[in-house]
């Protein structure tokens, strides 16, 4: 009963907020868990994937390191233009 009360209280940014926490937490506490094995290996532990061994060269990650800002720039002009194109609730549809 309470939920789609919620639903209608007009806080929908505050209720996404809410869910995009909750799944950042999940994937963080599962990551600080795993650390630092990404993928345990059952044959033997030398051969389990960990951090030190699953990163990049250091000349690759400079690299990424430049280029993020840019990336990022380009996603997020994106996703503005996508939410704008899309603005606005859908409603039902209308029975003739």
């Amino acid at each position: 009963m309470g939920a789609p009360r919620r639903a209608r209280s007009g806080r929908d940014g505050l209720h996404f907020l809410g869910s995009a926490t909750t799944l950042v937490g999940l994937l963080a506490g599962g990551f600080g868990l795993l650390y630092p094995d990404l993928l345990h290996s059952s044959v033997a532990p030398e051969h389990s994937l960990t951090v030190e061994n699953s990163a990049a060269a250091p000349h690759g990650l400079a690299i990424a390191l430049v280029w993020f800002p840019f990336a990022l720039a380009l996603s997020i002009a994106y996703f503005v233009v996508v939410l704008r194109g899309y603005r606005g609730k859908v409603g039902p549809p209308s029975v003739d």
